[in-house]
């Protein structure tokens, strides 16, 4: 089990980069309507542990 780090506040590229640095896979998701280029949250809190190779889901912010 790996420490989730904190992706909150990061453009959709650096979070992807940085979960795949700790082995994660990552899932994106993004709001219909004017989606932002910033984690708004993410389905694995930071500090929490998860598995090599698990899909952690971060969600985009929207405008709305």
């Amino acid at each position: 089990m790996i420490a989730v780090p904190d992706v909150t506040g990061m453009s959709e590229a650096d979070a992807k980069k940085e979960l795949t640095s700790y082995g994660f896979r990552v899932e994106v998701k993004k709001p219909f309507l004017f989606p932002q280029d910033e984690v708004d949250t993410q389905s694995v809190e930071a500090g929490e542990k998860a598995p090599k190779g698990g899909t952690i889901t971060i969600k985009m912010k929207g405008a709305l």
